[in-house]
């Protein structure tokens, strides 16, 4: 059996997912506080979804920590989280613990986050550009960290950013 996991998924869980969240809300299957340990057991879930809910999270080391935790090896993980040149990452919600860009993907894939560990293999990550910009997502993709150091984040704002991730687990795990 392949179990899917929907983390954080409020009121619009994934089809054909288990969708996991704190609220007791239409939708969620399993009641979760993204900052504690994750009811699941080691190494069962072959894909994880999340969108806009990890930035809500008080400690980036425990949540991805987890992730790794529950996933087995190959296991897929993609991540949506709201870019910090948009205006969602600070008007629509003041509770975003972390404000999220292209290169925060490497925390994910070096060893040098705060537990020194390799996590995920990065399959892809692409900004998204507000709606009525969209036709531009393939221009700002490919230069993603010069936008994000340049103008263009103001002139181009980036409403969310998506990271495709493999879980990577291997001999060398402590």
């Amino acid at each position: 059996m392949v179990l899917k996991i929907d983390l954080g998924c409020g009121e619009s869980k994934r089809k054909g997912y288990l969708g996991v969240d704190r609220l007791s809300i239409q939708g969620v299957d399993v009641h979760a506080d993204l900052n504690e340990k994750l009811p699941f057991k080691n190494d069962i879930v072959d894909m994880l979804y999340s969108a806009h809910a990890i930035e809500y999270v008080n400690e980036l080391d425990n949540i991805f920590s987890e992730i790794y935790r529950i996933c087995k090896n190959g296991a897929i993980v993609e991540i949506i989280l709201p870019h910090f040149s948009s205006y969602t990452a600070y008007h629509c919600n003041v509770r975003h613990i972390f404000r999220w860009y292209e290169g925060l993907g490497d925390y994910c894939i070096s060893n040098h986050n705060h537990l020194g560990k390799k996590y995920f293999k990065l399959i892809t990550s692409k900004l998204r550009l507000e709606h009525h910009l969209k036709w531009l997502d393939g221009f700002v993709n490919l230069i993603p960290r010069f936008y994000e150091r340049t103008f263009l984040k103001a002139l181009l704002p980036t409403y969310e950013i998506y990271f495709r991730l493999q879980v990577v687990k291997g001999d060398d795990e402590e």
